[in-house]
């Protein structure tokens, strides 16, 4: 027989953040379950930026590549906060070694940064350089792309390309501490588009202005450049974990409780590795399209 329930009134329980991942856990312990976590992930990208592009293809105003940066955002933001708590609750719990829980929060986001940039890439071959002009006026500008092709883009020196990069690293930092798992996708998906809508009419430039014989050319020099764009893209995740850790733990604790300082030697050290993937991101892009084009001749 069933024990006897206890007298007085029943009390509610609610279940422990710590028994939350256990299903992802499971899912993510074997390569087969990562690598399902990461292709769901990749698709909930892909879906996000099929709606916001949709979305902003009916509502004609200027610039509305702007809102569709945000509507993949939202759409987005919730799967980026249930991996960050899972990544938390994994290392907090033991369940996972800290190396094992970052290293599958990291595919998962390199997913959500893959699947916004493949999508928002294939809008722009499909859309075409004039309404790319009407709609995303704004990534031209903010990446200094005027007329120029992948095959006549002169990139920085290696001291100017840092200290550029070093303004946007503190400013994904400012927006994840303040608008938490929000801003830190904000930070993903605007690094995605802007990227996936340049490269896309660069290649697009080339690729009219060469022979048959030099496209290769073409092919050359945009793999030149992936090295620097993926190495950048991981800075700039971390700094907005990062920030986005920081900020939880300053909400949830006074500063002086043990486990602030836990956080901040964490956040310290992610910091760190985020900053030399920015400097080495910025050796890439000042060194390997120019050896790609001396090796074209």
């Amino acid at each position: 027989m069933p024990p006897e329930p206890p007298d007085g009134p029943p009390v509610l329980r609610t279940p422990s953040t710590t028994t939350l991942p256990a299903f992802s856990r499971r899912r993510t312990s074997s390569p087969k379950g990562l690598r399902r976590q990461v292709l769901l992930r990749f698709r909930e990208a892909v879906t996000a930026s099929v709606v916001a592009l949709l979305v902003t293809s009916i509502i004609h105003i200027p610039q509305a590549g702007f809102l569709a940066i945000f509507l993949a955002t939202v759409g987005l933001s919730p799967q980026l906060a249930t991996l960050l708590d899972e990544n938390r609750v994994a290392i907090l719990s033991s369940r996972l070694p800290p190396r094992q829980a970052n290293l599958t929060t990291g595919a998962n986001l390199l997913a959500l940064f893959t699947g916004v940039f493949l999508t928002f890439a294939a809008a722009a071959a499909y859309l075409g350089e004039a309404n790319l002009q009407a709609h995303f006026g704004f990534a031209f500008e903010a990446s200094g792309v005027r007329l120029d092709s992948i095959l006549t883009r002169r990139f920085a020196h290696n001291a100017d390309i840092f200290w550029n990069n070093l303004g946007v690293f503190v400013a994904f930092f400012g927006i994840s501490f303040l608008y938490r798992a929000p801003g830190a996708m904000l930070a993903i998906c605007w690094t995605a588009v802007v990227w996936a809508i340049i490269l896309t009419v660069m290649i697009e430039r080339g690729l009219a202005e060469s022979t048959a014989t030099a496209r290769l050319d073409v092919l050359l020099v945009s793999l030149a450049i992936l090295p620097h764009l993926l190495v950048e893209a991981a800075s700039y995740a971390l700094v907005a974990v990062s920030a986005n850790f920081l900020s939880r733990a300053f909400a949830k604790y006074e500063l002086s409780h043990p486990k602030v300082r836990a956080v901040g030697i964490s956040v310290t050290k992610l910091l760190g590795l985020a900053l030399l993937l920015l400097i080495l991101a910025a050796a890439f892009e000042a060194t390997l399209p120019a050896l790609a084009g001396s090796l074209r001749g």
